[in-house]
């Protein structure tokens, strides 16, 4: 089997996320670029996570070549490979339906860092870009734009996307992006937020 490790670490990611209540029920994608091959490894489209073992992980060359896997990659697989392709240094992707992140995403409102570990692992403001569909030339070159000194960004009526530079860091990314916007979410109801300064030391 191709890639055994790699895939096993992306059903690790994917079911961290689901523990976490980031997803509902086949909802999410999480994929890992290997470093050597520049093969992708990605989820299948709805399959339970609780289910998944290394070989229903899908190899991919780019989003109309299966290298490997007798599942269908996720529906957006197009999307995983136009953000591997324009940025060389991500290795991994993390999208999730995560709730707080989708109330601003369902208000247009940008995210304020108001936890230093989100700032320190977002890089700062995450930005809420409008509703286009996903896999649109448009909607990924936006999140591109939008990712392209920070990692993490949400579409608005769909969800967070994180990167990073490994499956580990970009869902870490995700979950405390989530958390940043849950307790940015509560400040907002008593009052005005402070947000983190921008200088804090990157992870």
């Amino acid at each position: 089997m191709l890639l055994e490790q790699l895939r096993a670490r992306v059903i690790a990611s994917a079911l961290r996320c689901d523990r976490a209540g980031l997803t509902v029920g086949t909802q999410g994608n999480y994929s890992a670029r290997d470093k050597e091959t520049g093969l992708i490894c990605i989820t299948p489209t709805s399959y339970p996570y609780e289910n998944m073992k290394p070989e229903d992980i899908v190899v991919v060359k780019d989003e109309l070549t299966i290298v490997e896997g007798r599942l269908k990659p996720s529906t957006d697989t197009d999307v995983h490979t136009y953000i591997y392709r324009a940025r060389p240094d991500v290795m991994g992707i993390c999208h999730t339906h995560a709730r707080y992140s989708n109330v601003f995403g369902a208000v247009g409102m940008d995210i304020m860092p108001v936890l230093g570990t989100a700032q320190q692992l977002a890089g700062g403001v995450v930005r809420v870009l409008p509703f286009t569909h996903f896999g649109t030339e448009q909607g990924q070159h936006s999140m591109v734009d939008a990712l392209k000194d920070r990692r993490a960004v949400v579409l608005g009526g769909h969800g967070l996307t994180c990167i990073g530079p490994s499956i580990e860091v970009a869902t870490m990314v995700n979950m405390m992006t989530e958390e940043n916007a849950h307790v940015y979410w509560m400040a907002l109801q008593i009052g005005k937020p402070i947000r983190v300064p921008e200088k804090i030391t990157r992870i």
